[in-house]
């Protein structure tokens, strides 16, 4: 078997270890994660051209597992597809290729991850796009957040917070510790965000168990 070049991914030498070892593009290293899902969650979307041309399979899951500044996977529970790790890893770039290719695109699909990655044009039509493949606008991560509270928490997403409405996400889901999306542009002094949030129907009312509606701070 020929090691495929995680050290030096670069087209140029990509293209060489294809041309020798096509064959072996699926296979998976003594981690458990093909080349395609090395290549995703460190956004080289020139290689992940090249492999999906190649003949890649989009279809493939692993377990799941965030990468460390050296390059080792640190295993999480259960498993994700391709679109997954490039989504938890803010793999902007490779996420728009992904969809772009047919990727399937599970209801759970990580949009929070993606809200909380750096912001470029292609954000917003990937969201719309993510969401007419069968992405949950409402779907949270394990803390609860949902895109809408993390563009909310996070501030200067207005235009993402905005978009995720047009989308249909629901302004009064809470967070697994009781807060909304209104409660953090509040705490943040987001005004426009926070006109977003109740032009849509956000509550008030809707806070912590501790403290006062944010409109009254």
């Amino acid at each position: 078997m020929g090691s495929f070049p995680d050290h030096e991914p670069y087209p140029d030498t990509v293209r060489a270890w294809l041309a020798e070892h096509r064959a072996e593009i699926d296979a998976r290293d003594g981690y458990g994660y093909s080349p395609i899902v090395r290549m995703a969650v460190r956004n080289r979307h020139e290689v992940v051209t090249l492999l999906l041309e190649a003949g890649a399979d989009l279809e493939q899951k692993a377990r799941a597992a965030y990468w460390t500044a050296e390059l080792i996977p640190k295993p999480q529970a259960g498993e994700w597809s391709i679109l997954e790790f490039a989504l938890h890893h803010g793999a902007t770039d490779v996420v728009a290729l992904l969809v772009a290719a047919g990727c399937p695109i599970p209801s759970d699909t990580s949009l929070p991850s993606l809200a909380k990655g750096k912001q470029t044009e292609a954000t917003i039509p990937l969201f719309r796009g993510l969401v007419a493949g069968g992405a949950s606008i409402d779907q949270a991560n394990e803390l609860g957040e949902t895109a809408l509270y993390m563009c909310a928490a996070l501030g200067s997403r207005v235009e993402l917070l905005q978009a995720c409405l047009e989308l249909g996400a629901d302004p009064n889901q809470l967070t697994h510790t009781g807060k909304s999306a209104l409660w953090a542009a509040t705490k943040l002094g987001r005004l426009e965000e926070v006109e977003a949030l109740l032009s849509r129907g956000a509550d008030p009312e809707l806070t912590p168990a501790d403290e006062r509606s944010p409109l009254s701070q």
